[in-house]
């Protein structure tokens, strides 16, 4: 699992919003100076902000604090989803199913490898036959 910092996960919720320290930070009702020192990890949040960026970021406490890397209400599983561009590249439904699988045991990853090599082999083909037809 990826250590993400609070200061990291709060960032990276706001930008995903496209929002300036400066327009959180009047959301939340606090200075920009303090959003920029939990940006920084230089402060930590009480727990009524914590609350507040869980609601406002429509995530978790558990989620902001680094207990889990899943984003419970994350879009499509919610809104705000952000995983390294992940359901960009396989996809809404097969993320969901994934979630909906659990983690996976030796032998079931064993099998997702085959099944991800199988499809690059396909896609390699794929682009062979429209080089072949130029």
């Amino acid at each position: 699992m990826v250590d993400i910092t609070l200061g990291e996960r709060l960032r990276l919720l706001r930008e995903k919003k496209d929002w300036t320290q400066k327009q959180a930070a009047n959301i939340f009702g606090i200075t920009n100076g303090a959003l920029s020192n939990y940006e920084r990890n230089k402060r930590t949040p009480d727990v009524h902000t914590l609350k507040k960026f869980a609601e406002v970021y429509n995530t978790s406490i558990d989620y902001l604090l680094g207990n889990t890397n899943i984003n419970p209400n994350s879009p499509r599983i919610g809104e705000n989803y952000n995983y390294t561009g992940i359901e960009n590249i396989i996809g809404f439904d097969c993320l969901r199913l994934l979630y909906e699988i659990g983690e996976l045991d030796e032998d079931e990853q064993e099998l997702m490898a085959l099944l991800l090599e199988g499809i690059k082999a396909r896609k390699c083909i794929t682009k062979n036959k429209k080089i072949e037809k130029r």
